[in-house]
């Protein structure tokens, strides 16, 4: 737990060198600048538990490096975007105690490093029960 206050600066996307950026339990207000899709070497994006509102940005998207994703209980809204694909890193996401909606991706299914995935609020219009069961069990 934090007491960090305030918005997300558009500044640390100058930070070319960053490969975690950790914010748990505080109470930033804001949404994920879409800045942030300039952090081409960052590994770990965690910022669970603040008042992040809004889409996840698709520029945020282009990470192509990141392994971990957990926006669990924020008020994020919007849908998870087809561009969750290029996440091929990808092994940990949370995306629980949001208020997003829509339709889950299939291209999650691409994703052969996830081993770890949280969405249990999230609202989906799934095409077929496979999906639904592709959700539900991601790990062995």
């Amino acid at each position: 737990m934090n007491n960090l206050k305030g918005t997300l600066p558009d500044e640390v996307s100058n930070l070319g060198n960053l490969t975690w950026l950790v914010l748990e339990h505080g109470a930033v207000t804001s949404t994920i600048p879409e800045s942030y899709g300039s952090l081409a070497l960052l590994e770990k994006f965690d910022m669970d538990y603040q008042e992040l509102a809004g889409p996840i940005p698709d520029a945020f998207y282009s990470l192509s490096n990141l392994k971990q994703l957990d926006l669990n209980n924020n008020t994020l809204s919007g849908t998870i975007s087809t561009f969750i694909g290029n996440f091929k890193k990808l092994g940990f996401l949370q995306l629980h105690g949001n208020q997003m909606s829509g339709q889950i991706p299939s291209e999650l299914g691409a994703l052969a490093y996830l081993s770890e995935l949280n969405v249990v609020t999230y609202v989906a219009i799934c095409k077929d029960f496979r999906d639904f069961l592709f959700f539900v069990v991601v790990k062995d």
